[in-house]
């Protein structure tokens, strides 16, 4: 690594919190915040070392970027923020205009309706909030979900629920990957170490950026301390492979290799 500030990209949404915090301050890094669409672009020109990308960016390009450490940002069912608001029920639903700063709610959601209810789901982008007024369906995520979206739409599924339910495991949104020369077992341990002071602060942490992300406080709080997970366990690891396995076979993504034993740890 040249001897320059470690640049850090990520999102701004109140679930990075705990992964990000602890590195804020750090003079050895420098932190950039982007909408997730964005990330894995950053990393491809040389705008940042390291990034918290959507998995399927990450699954799109294997062959230029890394796992390294083991954060990410998962849920073991309900995720509050990724969810698909309908004026029908589930199964009924043809067409699913979406918020399009997130690449892998897009490929979960058509992996879902193809899975549960036998559905090809049609994706159109959503320019607005404004915009639904003769949507039959809208995908949105992050912080928006809980301080903008206010319409009482008869249906709403939580996709991780969904998939909890389809696959009675974890799904994985993001975790870090990095640019080769970056994939160090020291950036890992940086990473990891920050990750795992923020988990043990989050309450507090959730008191700071909860107003600030317009989210009730007791719900930042259960947000970040009950329903977001931030370590790739076992199951974590195996929620991925499926997920990845499945959008593959449905042609969403490239079909994956062999994932690595450890796909979160720093490589040397």
């Amino acid at each position: 690594m040249p001897e320059r500030r470690l640049q850090i990209a990520a999102v701004s949404f109140l679930n990075t919190k705990p992964l990000v915090h602890y590195l804020l301050d750090r003079p050895d890094v420098k932190v950039v915040f982007d909408v997730p669409s964005r990330l894995v672009k950053r990393l491809h020109r040389g705008q940042a070392d390291v990034g918290l990308i959507p998995v399927v960016d990450w699954a799109r390009s294997m062959d230029d970027l890394r796992p390294v450490g083991d954060g990410c940002i998962a849920s073991d069912g309900t995720t509050l923020t990724v969810r698909v608001f309908s004026r029908c029920r589930a199964e009924q639903v043809r067409t699913v205009h979406a918020d399009v700063d997130s690449h892998i709610s897009v490929v979960l959601g058509q992996v879902l309706w193809r899975k549960c209810f036998g559905t090809q789901l049609r994706i159109d982008p959503l320019a607005s909030l404004e915009n639904t007024a003769r949507a039959e369906a809208v995908l949105l995520i992050g912080d928006k979900v809980i301080s903008q979206w206010r319409e009482p739409w008869p249906c709403q599924i939580d996709l991780g629920e969904l998939w909890k339910s389809l696959t009675g495991l974890p799904f994985v949104f993001a975790m870090w990957v990095a640019r080769r020369p970056a994939a160090t077992e020291h950036v890992a341990r940086l990473l990891n170490e920050a990750r795992d002071k923020g988990c043990n602060d989050a309450r507090r942490l959730a008191t700071i950026y909860g107003p600030q992300c317009h989210w009730p406080l007791p719900v930042a709080e259960e947000y970040l301390t009950r329903y977001m997970k931030y370590q790739m366990d076992g199951l974590s690891r195996k929620g991925l492979e499926t997920f990845l396995e499945m959008a593959g076979a449905l042609g969403l993504i490239p079909q994956p290799r062999a994932t690595p034993k450890q796909p979160a740890a720093a490589q040397p």
